[in-house]
């Protein structure tokens, strides 16, 4: 019982949160099913009379292939373990990560109280995943592989498959792959796209003066602990959900997304706060339609990265929150103003402005990600952009689709049961959604009339939920006497607009060099090819070691930047040559060039 005590205690160090299900198998009738057979040539586990596993050399006789730089190992199934000893010892634990899973917590417990496994459970690059769901694998898979040091090897992943444990589990570890495989797709999703990210830079830029001169959210951190919150987004059902919504207008903290603004405030509803964070001019039309001479109670709380002509036609107050992008870190030095992460959609960021302001539980409205199923339409009635909210012909939806998105809907689970058809951005957001409540203090829940089934976010009734809350203080007092009476901070960039200016020079003769190197091939000996090509990766290793390229430079090229580091870990095992490893440093030297010369100009204009 020692080795299952020790063992069990390193787990529970890495992983409290696995107690609640250790706890159910503390009775020794559990285990009754589990038997061991030793014999000179080894030992054997039974589950009942299946053999699930084995020491024997026949058993273990197994490769890697060789021709892959494997650096990401998924293991599906741990048996007694010696298959997990045997990978390692393969790999010379030249890897990254390693993580297992193992469906049954039965046969893992009893594995631990066999021998000692402090070798690899508190192995810090071993992640394990025991008796977890496919959503909280997926939540699992996000969270560790979005690292910035996993996404540049996602590509070098292999699975290695249980012989035994795999078969007896085969559905749910297909589930499992597919959820890994949807974890990188969200993963490289997330990377964005350069132009994307260049015009947010450019608009944040333009927010100078804004940004200067409005309260940041650092003043709202767990302003409002305790009390719980509602989240309103712009989905199909959210209208049933307005006349409960406001009934409990003095008992939640009430957020609103831009686009659901105009149905909520028609609704009779005041939310204490709105969100805005696209790159879009469109969205003006979301605070044009309330008209500029209304009396509007609602704050305004908005990235920087939204135009400022969206936020200057806002009637109301405004609040400003730096996202989780790099280059905000040094806005957040010389103008403090407080840094709210959040995922794709402005949904995502209300939900965690609300766990940011120590809200005691969050609830989801009108977040359907899917269509109507009667109308096929995509938001609520009332939203500013009419067409939104049309109904449409499933030929007429797969049309638009294909244009938008190059893909026909497809169907996924309803929270009334059925399949309701959506698109692969709601897929991806749904996923986020899932990382998403395993990373907030708050409980996250899902309290939307139908849309789709929220994995891993669990799907309640407002009522119920709502039964226990208390009236509160006048929530619109309590934040309005947050905003300090004078906001300071001025935002300098002069040293990063130097800092930047060094780097082009140097980044234009590492260019030459990278460029000279690709067309000189044929010319120069093997020993010098290494040499040259050796020294321009130090110099690349080098640029990605400084924040100040890394925020202003590389992050924005992310895309460009991770795809061509998977190219190169792929590729590092097969080929003995440096054509293609030179091609690929020429082509990031020449993304990373274009990158500096156009934020250059962004920066230099902003300081003026």
């Amino acid at each position: 019982m020692k080795a299952l005590e020790d063992n069990l205690g390193l787990l529970m160090q890495r992983y409290p949160d696995y107690q609640a299900q250790v706890s159910r198998f503390g009775d020794e009738k559990f285990f009754r099913k589990f038997s061991l057979s030793e014999s000179e040539a080894g030992l054997e586990l039974f589950e009942g009379e299946k053999l699930v596993d084995s020491t024997k050399d026949d058993f273990l006789d197994f490769r890697l292939p060789t021709e892959t730089n494997t650096q990401i190992l998924v293991v599906f199934g741990f048996g007694l373990g010696v298959s997990l000893l045997k990978l390692l010892e393969l790999t010379k634990e030249d890897f990254q990560r390693v993580i297992v899973v193992e469906p049954s917590w039965e046969r893992f417990i009893y594995a631990l109280g066999l021998t000692n496994l402090e070798s690899v459970l508190s192995h810090p690059k071993i992640e394990w995943c025991i008796g977890r769901s496919r959503e909280a694998c997926f939540a699992s898979f996000f969270e560790v592989l979005h690292q910035k040091e996993l996404a540049a090897v996602l590509s070098t992943s292999l699975i290695y498959k249980h012989p035994m444990i795999y078969p007896m589990y085969q559905d749910y570890f297909d589930a499992i792959e597919d959820e890994l495989e949807a974890s990188k797709k969200a993963i490289k999703r997330s990377f964005g796209n350069f132009e994307d990210s260049l015009l947010g830079l450019q608009f944040s830029l333009e927010n100078r003066k804004w940004i200067e001169k409005t309260s940041g959210v650092r003043y709202l951190k767990d302003a409002f602990k305790g009390v719980p919150a509602l989240v309103l987004s712009a989905g199909p059902s959210l209208a049933k959900s307005l006349p409960q919504v406001k009934k409990l207008q003095n008992k939640a903290l009430i957020i609103s997304v831009d686009a659901s603004l105009k149905p909520v405030l028609e609704a009779g509803i005041q939310p204490h706060f709105v969100t805005s964070l696209e790159r879009s001019h469109e969205t003006k039309k979301f605070f044009e339609s309330i008209g500029q001479g209304s009396s509007i109670k609602t704050d305004l709380i908005a990235y920087p990265l939204v135009p400022n002509e969206v936020i200057e036609s806002y009637p109301g107050k405004t609040w400003v929150s730096y996202r989780d992008h790099a280059y905000f870190q040094f806005f957040e030095k010389t103008c403090p103003r407080g840094i709210v992460p959040s995922k794709t959609s402005v949904s995502h960021f209300s939900a965690r402005l609300a766990d940011w302001m120590g809200c005691s539980e969050i609830v989801l409205l009108g977040q359907d990600l899917s269509y109507d199923p009667k109308s096929l339409s995509s938001h609520v009635d009332g939203v500013a952009i009419p067409a939104w909210s049309q109904s449409k012909s499933l030929e007429e939806l797969s049309l638009e689709l294909q244009k938008s998105q190059g893909t026909a809907p497809f169907y996924v689970p309803g929270n009334e049961g059925g399949m309701l058809p959506t698109n692969p951005q709601w897929f991806s957001m749904m996923k986020e959604f899932s990382w998403e409540a395993t990373q907030l203090a708050a409980p996250l829940l899902n309290a939307s009339f139908g849309g789709a089934k929220i994995p891993g976010v669990p799907w309640v009734k407002l009522e119920e939920v709502a039964k226990e809350w208390q009236e509160r203080e006048d929530l619109f007092g309590v934040r309005d006497d947050l905003h300090p009476p004078e906001v300071s901070g001025s935002l300098d960039l002069a040293e990063i607009i130097e800092r930047l200016e060094s780097f082009e020079v140097r980044l234009q003769q590492l260019h030459d060099q990278s460029q000279a190197l690709v067309q000189d091939l044929k010319t120069l000996q093997p020993a010098l090819q290494m040499k040259m090509m050796t020294l321009l990766r130090e110099s690349l290793r080098s640029l990605m070691s400084d924040p100040v390229f890394v925020a202003f430079v590389a992050e924005l090229k992310s895309a460009v930047h991770f795809e061509l580091e998977n190219e190169w870990n792929v590729l590092r095992a097969r080929i003995e040559s440096v054509p293609v490893f030179s091609k690929i440093l020429s082509r990031w030297y020449a993304e990373m060039l274009d990158a500096l010369q156009r934020v250059l100009p962004l920066l230099k204009e902003s300081q003026k």
